[in-house]
């Protein structure tokens, strides 16, 4: 989202209020905007998540991460 003040912020949208939107970004912080400071708010084209991660990864870590991943569906 861009605001009227000229400031992006991007990330993934954690509240959607009628008085704010907060983003929590690729470093975990918050960004809480009131909604009559926002000028545009628009979905990013591009995946925060970097890419070709599985190819930084070794077999074991991949598995370990889809392992974990699963477990968390389940409990959702």
């Amino acid at each position: 989202m861009r605001t009227k003040k000229g400031e992006t912020f991007a990330g993934l949208k954690v509240e959607d209020t009628p008085d704010h939107v907060t983003i929590k970004d690729v470093e975990a912080k918050y960004h809480d905007v009131n909604l009559e400071d926002i000028d545009r708010k628009f979905m990013q084209k591009v995946s925060l998540m970097p890419d070709n991660l599985s190819g930084t990864m070794t077999m074991k870590e991949l598995v370990d991460l889809v392992e974990y991943l699963s477990t968390l569906r389940n409990n959702a």
